[in-house]
């Protein structure tokens, strides 16, 4: 293999290790903000669970009030019952009482729903601070191993830019640009090895001709379907190289 070709396959793979780093890096903060996303959304549960509590304070707290009012009302009209003076005005004492008892076992009813509530909601607040705390230290241990993979890789992809840069400059302008074309027509992949005579990248198959000069490895030789650089690995057994090809293959 000649080493204008050595140093494009070389190319190829350091740029595939730079472009599969710097993704690394660029998910990093999506994943960083992803997990705070997650303690936003805890912070607020907790924060909800906090107002509804004391909203129900509040309601129970105006249950109370309302009872003791009705309560005086009743405590008025047993009063005003030593004071009546006919079966009719008796009745309707006794019906006014009969009412604002009713009312009272009505709000009775209430606050007990609203304590049973309060207990349910003192229940999850408890579980969301303490989630709330897990998240808290799992975010800052994120970010923190976050900012150390982010150094760590970054050095390695400067290495690697440094390496490439070494490897461009064995390179002649003619084939630097023809690289960079076709890294840009065929998304990065600009070479292919050919296994039983097919393009492993495109899967067409190659003439013999083509075939036979990729086999040679005397020179840069592009695959006539995708455009893509060519480059054959002779196999291990060195007493069975594959025989050349004469004729055109038969095509399914």
């Amino acid at each position: 293999m000649n080493t204008e070709l050595q140093s494009i396959i070389r190319l190829q793979e350091l740029d595939k290790q730079i472009s599969t780093l710097q993704q690394r890096i660029a998910a990093l903060p999506h994943h960083l903000r992803e997990i705070e996303k997650q303690l936003s959304d805890i912070i607020e549960a907790h924060a909800t669970v906090k107002q509804r509590m004391a909203s129900n304070q509040q309601q129970r707290r105006k249950f109370d009030g309302d009872i003791q009012a009705l309560e005086q009302k009743i405590s008025k009209y047993n009063n005003q019952l030593l004071d009546v003076k006919t079966n009719e005005e008796y009745r309707a004492f006794l019906t006014e009482i009969e009412f604002n008892k009713n009312e009272i076992r009505k709000i009775e009813d209430r606050i007990l729903d609203l304590m049973m509530a309060a207990e349910a909601d003192e229940k999850e607040l408890k579980e969301t601070e303490a989630e709330s705390k897990r998240q808290q230290q799992e975010v800052a241990r994120e970010k923190q191993q976050a900012e150390s993979e982010t150094r760590g890789k970054q050095l390695e992809v400067d290495a690697l830019l440094a390496t490439r840069e070494q490897v461009i400059g064995s390179l002649t302008d003619t084939m630097l640009d023809l690289y960079t074309r076709i890294a840009k027509l065929r998304n990065g992949t600009v070479v292919a090895e050919v296994r039983d005579q097919i393009c492993t990248v495109c899967h067409v198959m190659l003439r013999p001709q083509t075939f036979n000069e990729v086999m040679r490895s005397q020179g840069i030789i592009q695959c006539d379907n995708c455009g893509r650089i060519l480059f054959w690995v002779p196999p291990a057994d060195p007493a069975a190289p594959p025989t050349p090809l004469s004729g055109e293959p038969v095509r399914g």
